[in-house]
């Protein structure tokens, strides 16, 4: 239980260093990354007024193996990339 702790502080931390707008998919029975400091690194993101997107999957395991999970997944990568890369900000 130190480790999670000492991980949320520090995660929490990061979350103020990162401007980068993140898309955070997460697992809900993730036994490396659990969802708890997922979403600690979220709710650091959006107060530090970062766009977030958090997305947490009903599954177990580290990356969703099944099907349906793994389409969205990719989908909502595909999605997120095509929204933020694809600007032309640029004049």
């Amino acid at each position: 239980m130190a480790l999670l702790k000492l991980l949320a502080i520090v995660i929490h931390r990061l979350g103020c260093l990162i401007l980068t707008p993140s898309p955070i998919l997460t697992i809900t029975v993730d036994e490396r990354v659990p969802v708890s400091l997922s979403y600690k690194l979220y709710h650091a993101l959006k107060d530090n007024e970062v766009e977030v997107q958090f997305i947490a999957y009903p599954v177990g395991g580290h990356f969703p193996g099944d099907p349906v999970h793994l389409r969205d997944v990719f989908r909502r990568w595909i999605d997120w990339i095509g929204e933020h890369f694809d600007r032309n900000d640029n004049p």
